[in-house]
């Protein structure tokens, strides 16, 4: 026993707009709006939330630029590099100091 298919209206996505009526060419506009709209409101919240991560990182580098600027900055010779440790030749090895 198989349900009568002729009764129940299906879509059959062969059909041009031509062979649409005038419901169905209205339902499909409206779904091609919100679509139009949903792809809108997404690109804008990408575009927000690109820019809300580039806040974050500013906002991180100058916490992080504020610390490392708190101390004097020593440059040239005087300058202490791996922890003011002093790296020196004795008899062909490498010791620090």
């Amino acid at each position: 026993a198989s349900p009568n298919t002729a009764s129940t209206p299906v879509a059959d996505p062969t059909l041009s707009t031509d062979d649409l009526s005038k419901d169905q060419r209205r339902r499909e506009a409206r779904k091609d709006e919100a679509k139009a709209a949903k792809a809108d409101a997404e690109a804008d919240r990408l575009k927000r939330l690109a820019q809300h991560k580039k806040e974050q990182e500013r906002a991180k580098m100058a916490a992080s630029g504020t610390k490392s600027a708190a101390g004097p900055k020593q440059t040239g010779k005087d300058a202490k590099i791996s922890g003011g440790m002093k790296a020196v030749v004795q008899d062909g090895k490498l010791v620090w100091e």
